[in-house]
């Protein structure tokens, strides 16, 4: 959003009267340009989901539910010793847990091993 040159021209009329000081218009001034963030009202994700499903059974070979906050620890300790996780982007996986949002980070079918696999948050 950006700042309207009424707001600016109240702190540089402040300024002229004396009423604060030039630091002080300088922090006013820079505090107009800083975009406010606004708090997301949807609730975050608190568990990572791998599912691994074959495609000629349908049936889910692997069903495993870890705590987001654990998975988020692991990587960390985890890229102390490598940096690399076959198949997967640590720092994608990093980064789409702390946005910690709802959501699909993978799906997709592996058509040699005939099986679905699925990474998502909820």
């Amino acid at each position: 959003m950006a700042t309207s040159s009424e707001e600016r021209l109240a702190v540089l009329r402040l300024l002229q009267e004396g009423k604060i000081t030039p630091q002080e218009a300088a922090k006013l001034l820079e505090a107009l340009e800083t975009p406010v963030a606004v708090a997301s009202t949807a609730p975050k994700a608190s568990w990572l989901h791998i599912r691994i499903t074959d495609l000629t059974t349908q049936k889910v070979r692997v069903n495993v539910t870890l705590p987001a906050t654990m998975v988020r620890a692991g990587l960390k300790l985890g890229s102390r010793f490598g940096s690399e996780l076959e198949g997967l982007d640590p720092e994608l996986l990093a980064t789409f847990l702390a946005q910690g949002e709802p959501g699909v980070l993978i799906d997709m079918v592996d058509e040699k091993d005939r099986e679905r696999i699925e990474v998502f948050l909820d």
